[in-house]
């Protein structure tokens, strides 16, 4: 079973349930579930912050932004191990549906609901200023 990779401000972290569903890389690679699940955003690239550093304490991964030399404790971000591993893709780089082929080849998650969970994902990251589409 996975996780859902999504995280939260204010040092609570959400570990998902699992899927449930069997990963398909062939429908990424074909466009069939990115196309449809991510939309208009399967092309969207997005990079991390440099402001933002990603540690891990005690078992946990943290997204933790350093806005002029000091930690906002306000706004760290609790991560689950699949979370952590998509923050390491979002280099500016790959597309969201090469990401989503990434998570889908390397955990067992179901495509449709990794895209899901993926588009939320980052969309959170996005909206408190953790990451920045690039195009």
């Amino acid at each position: 079973m996975g996780e859902r990779p999504v995280g939260s401000s204010r040092g609570r972290s959400y570990h998902g349930e699992g899927y449930g569903l069997d990963a398909s890389s062939a429908m990424i690679a074909s466009g069939m579930v990115s196309g449809v699940v991510l939309g208009e955003s399967a092309n969207a690239v997005y990079a991390r912050r440099e402001d933002v550093l990603l540690r891990a304490v005690a078992g946990e991964h943290l997204l933790v932004p350093v806005r002029r030399d000091v930690a906002d404790m306000q706004a760290i971000f609790g991560l689950n191990r699949i979370g952590a591993y998509i923050w390491e893709l979002l280099d500016g780089q790959r597309t969201l549906a090469s990401v989503l082929a990434a998570v889908l080849d390397r955990f067992d998650v179901g495509a449709e609901e990794a895209a899901a969970d993926l588009g939320s994902f980052v969309e959170q990251l996005n909206g408190a200023g953790i990451v920045e589409r690039r195009r």
